[in-house]
């Protein structure tokens, strides 16, 4: 499979340097890889923590989406390890294109930009945290039963 680099600046990936080299495939990865990537994620999770990620497919939470800012249920990237949050960066990867994670990465770091244009008006903006972004499966990832993510 051939590989393309792309340079992503994520704040959420590491504490100390928020560069990170991704390797992309230059194909769109097929359903058992997102369903590998996923299976990945849930197993780096304590059981605590796996607790808070997993819902049934038939939950009714599975359709509460928006796109505003909220609290959601789901596991947050403020309670996730940097390993675990790598392993969030390469279900994203997986996921996503090179584009498209790129710009959900970079909406993620507005977030401390915002918080500081905010605080520098004299307002307070504690919703603005990039580790307020949670992530949720629903159902078990499978490759022959229904699941998603958030």
């Amino acid at each position: 499979m051939k590989r393309t680099f792309l340079l992503a600046v994520t704040a959420t990936l590491t504490a100390a340097s928020p560069i990170a080299l991704c390797l992309l495939p230059s194909e769109p990865p097929s359903a058992a890889a997102l369903t590998r990537q996923a299976q990945e994620f849930l197993a780096a999770l304590d059981a605590d923590q796996r607790k808070q990620a997993q819902f049934g497919f038939r939950d009714k939470e599975r359709t509460n989406w928006h796109f505003v800012p909220n609290v959601y249920p789901g596991i947050t990237l403020a309670r996730l390890s940097i390993e675990q949050r790598r392993t969030v960066h390469r279900l994203l990867l997986t996921t996503l294109s090179a584009a498209g994670y790129h710009k959900a990465t970079t909406i993620m770091q507005l977030e401390d930009v915002l918080r500081r244009l905010a605080e520098a008006q004299g307002r307070k903006a504690p919703s603005r945290d990039p580790g307020r972004y949670s992530l949720a499966f629903f159902g078990p990832p499978s490759d022959t039963n229904p699941w998603g993510f958030r």
